[in-house]
């Protein structure tokens, strides 16, 4: 019960949130998830993801953005 709870504080205020502190938090979390290869890296362009965004552009496919 406590586990939601939190939860909803959390979303309720993610963006009162500085990036930094988030940034940390998902580092962290990607740390400990096993993968099959040592070498694996992810890019990912925020200000190209803000212009698609802010264009109006909706990305139904994943084609444009991580997340579809």
């Amino acid at each position: 019960m406590n586990d939601l709870s939190m939860l909803s504080v959390f979303m309720k205020h993610r963006a009162n949130i500085p990036w930094c502190v988030l940034n940390k938090h998902v580092k962290s979390h990607l740390a400990t998830l096993q993968t099959d290869s040592d070498n694996i890296s992810i890019h990912v362009n925020r200000k190209k993801a803000q212009d698609f965004a802010e264009a109006g552009q909706v990305d139904l496919k994943g084609e444009h953005t991580i997340f579809a």
